[in-house]
């Protein structure tokens, strides 16, 4: 069991990955880079319960801690900068004032129902038109079109036919902005897991080392003969 510890460990923390993921994907983009705080502070909490789930096993190597928390820290980071390129669609569609509202349209209990289709169907478009957007200047689009955008543009301009102008939009952070955001919370998180789990190796031999030692002083001594006088 002792040897199963740390791909426990290192499975408890992928399961961990998910929901600290999705945390983390509404607090990277915060303003003044606040959310490279939480990537530390989450990271350190990550490597804290992969501890405590390895902690009573064996020695772990160099290689398997580093190889082990990278992987752990590298699934985080992915699913939260995945889950943030996901609600770039929903962040456009949301930032345009549609002509059913500010026609001045009235909305009575008769047509409500109609309006709020009308409204959803032009959100889709234009959700629509943000992964063609992506998929058209920065190819393959979806997911590593958004890095791509946001490390080289980060501006959009949306053509829809129920609009009289273009929708423009644009991230809250620069290119250089982005980039910078994207090394520093990668190595913040990388190391807040390591900064947790690198005891293990330490700890591990200290324990073994224990131990022995109590086993060799518990064993029984031979006595010599005692020679008759």
């Amino acid at each position: 069991m002792r040897r199963l510890s740390w791909p426990l460990a290192v499975l408890a923390g992928g399961v961990v990955a998910a929901p600290v993921g999705l945390l983390l994907s509404f607090l990277g983009l915060l303003v003044m880079y606040l959310g490279l705080f939480f990537f530390l502070l989450l990271g350190l909490m990550v490597g804290a319960f992969m501890y405590r789930v390895a902690g009573a096993g064996a020695c772990v190597s160099k290689p398997a801690l580093v190889c082990g928390g990278l992987a752990v820290a590298l699934l985080t980071y992915f699913i939260s900068l995945f889950l943030e390129s996901r609600r770039l669609a929903d962040h456009v569609a949301n930032s345009f004032q549609y002509p059913t509202v500010s026609a001045g349209q009235p909305v009575t209990p008769a047509n409500v129902e109609e309006v709020r289709a009308r409204m959803a169907s032009q959100k889709q478009q234009v959700r629509d038109r943000v992964w063609q957007m992506l998929a058209g200047r920065c190819p393959p689009g979806g997911f590593l079109g958004y890095v791509r955008w946001a490390a080289t543009d980060g501006k959009l301009e949306l053509e829809v036919p129920f609009a009289e102008r273009p929708i423009k939009y644009r991230l809250s952070q620069s290119p250089l902005g982005f980039k910078l955001r994207f090394s520093l919370c990668l190595v913040l998180l990388c190391a807040g897991v390591l900064a947790q789990v690198w005891p293990l190796r330490r700890a591990g031999v200290s324990v073994a080392e224990v131990r022995a030692e109590s086993a060799a002083s518990t064993r029984p001594s031979a006595i010599p003969p005692t020679s008759a006088s």
